[in-house]
């Protein structure tokens, strides 16, 4: 997949199923779970990058989208996403960047 289609498959993700923080997902009783367990039913910005790029890919190889997403969560997007004052539309918004810088780059 290219770094936008990784962006734009995780927004996706978290605008349909939903967002959360401190945790890379959540079940539906709001434990804190994996990206990748099926009861997990809200993510995280990177694990919604996480779920799209499956088990066996996520944070072992560097596949692009990564620099777009340090790029517009001003560093590590865990410390944007988890901040007290960050809502989902914050998150959403930062996606929609990465995902227009991303395309403007051809990647």
């Amino acid at each position: 997949m290219k770094p936008s289609e990784i962006l734009i498959a995780a927004r996706t993700l978290l605008e349909t199923k939903g967002w959360t923080q401190d945790a890379m997902a959540r079940d539906i009783s709001g434990i804190a779970v994996s990206c990748h367990d099926p009861r997990a039913t809200c993510f995280c910005a990177l694990g919604a990058t996480g779920k799209v790029l499956g088990p066996n890919r996520y944070i072992t190889i560097l596949y692009g989208h990564e620099q777009y997403m340090y790029d517009v969560f001003d560093g590590i997007p865990s410390s944007t996403n988890d901040a007290e004052d960050t809502h989902m539309l914050d998150v959403l918004i930062a996606f929609d960047f990465a995902i227009l810088m991303a395309q403007d780059n051809g990647d």
